[in-house]
């Protein structure tokens, strides 16, 4: 099993240092969309994020790769999430 790194100290020094991801979703007229989302711990803002009609891990990946589009992140950035199955994939790892 692998540590709790970040150990609720939610916290950040600088921009880039922690990323955290989660998932919700929205009702629209249209029905229910899944956001996923990637924040900034430091700044609070959202960095990157994707909305989809399903929870496959292509929904995940398309806010990680929004997210790289637009940052550079150090090679020791935290990248926190809940280890949900779409995050433990080998697809969202690579």
């Amino acid at each position: 099993m692998v540590a709790n790194v970040l150990d609720r100290q939610f916290t950040a020094h600088r921009a880039d240092e922690v990323w955290l991801t989660d998932i919700t979703y929205i009702d629209t007229a249209e029905g229910f969309l899944n956001l996923a989302a990637v924040m900034d711990l430091y700044s609070r803002q959202i960095v990157g994020m994707a909305m989809a009609d399903h929870l496959r891990t292509e929904l995940f990946e398309n806010a990680l790769d929004m997210t790289l589009t637009h940052r550079r992140p150090p090679r020791n950035l935290l990248h926190y999430s809940d280890r949900g199955s779409q995050y433990t994939s080998m697809d969202y790892q690579k």
